[in-house]
């Protein structure tokens, strides 16, 4: 059968040993908590129905770009 939720894993590198699970939507968006500049963060899904789970999906890598320099 076809997946009932889904599970957002992530991993702030550098910070987070492991991935940790921080949504569990319904529906196929969510929105990942503000991250300081220059974080890297990785994050995989799983899909979730009563039966089982899936294998989470290839790692996606997100990089938060530093804060530009204020004008002059």
């Amino acid at each position: 059968t076809g997946a009932e939720s889904y599970q957002l894993l992530q991993q702030v590198v550098g910070t987070d040993p492991d991935f940790i699970v921080v949504g569990t939507p319904t529906a196929t968006t969510l929105l990942l908590g503000t991250f300081p500049a220059g974080t890297t963060v990785n994050v995989r899904v799983v899909a979730v129905n009563a039966a089982r789970q899936s294998q989470p999906s290839a790692t996606v890598q997100i990089a938060i770009p530093n804060d530009p320099a204020p004008p002059p």
